[in-house]
């Protein structure tokens, strides 16, 4: 049994996908689990699953347990971890969404301290973990190995050209990313491993300011650890 907050975000959309070993071994369950048990849930949690890999009938139970209290699971092509953001964006066009990985456990304040950023900062995309793109002397951009993160302590910058990290969640309000955003054949061709990258080059075509929120405030652990 899981006692489910009734404290809900409305008009939010918790978004993440998985795949393989960690759909069936079961580490998916711990960040499932922690997105049900939010302090203050968001109105939706959408798991994104390959309809290549899974279909109703060959979903864990785990995954139909978690669906009698609130998990949706939907189905669409294998997009890697572009399912994470692009299929929700298509079903919802009109909700807010926060996007998760599949391999974190997150803080019960996770959702709350996300939207709270979004009520101070609405025109923005929120993240909690970002990177600082660098250049050299001619602007040339640098290797993406060489990007430095943001740290806890720039909590309140507010930067267009910070690189939001979706694993520690981003909170995309609604509308905010232009349909540029959807064209997964070039995604595929131009950031094949790389959907960050992508959402990061379409939100700088919109001019998208991003707000850098407190990471010391909203710890992930990875599951491998909780487990």
């Amino acid at each position: 049994k899981i006692t489910i907050s009734e404290s809900i975000v409305p008009r939010v959309i918790v978004s993440l996908t998985s795949y393989g070993s960690r759909v069936t071994g079961g580490s998916l369950a711990y960040t499932i689990y922690s997105l049900l048990k939010q302090d203050m849930r968001a109105e939706r949690v959408i798991l994104w699953l390959s309809d290549e890999e899974f279909s109703d009938e060959t979903l864990p139970n785990y995954l139909r347990f978690f669906k009698t209290y609130g998990l949706e699971v939907r189905y669409c092509e294998d997009m890697r971890s572009y399912k994470k953001l692009l299929p929700t964006l298509q079903l919802a066009p009109d909700y807010d969404i926060i996007t998760a990985d599949d391999d974190l456990y997150y803080a019960r304040n996770h959702v709350e301290s996300l939207f709270h950023w979004h009520e101070q900062h609405p025109h923005c995309i929120i993240s909690v973990a970002s990177r600082v793109p660098q250049v050299d002397d001619n602007q040339n951009l640098l290797p993406y190995s060489t990007w430095q993160l943001c740290k806890p302590m720039l909590e309140g910058v507010t930067n267009r050209y910070v690189v939001p990290l979706g694993g520690w969640g981003v909170y995309y309000p609604a509308g905010i990313m232009g349909n540029e955003v959807l064209q997964i054949d070039l995604a595929r061709k131009l950031c094949p491993l790389a959907d960050d990258i992508w959402f990061f080059m379409t939100g700088i075509i919109h001019g998208v300011e991003k707000h850098v929120g407190n990471q010391s405030q909203v710890p992930a652990y990875p599951t491998d650890l909780i487990r």
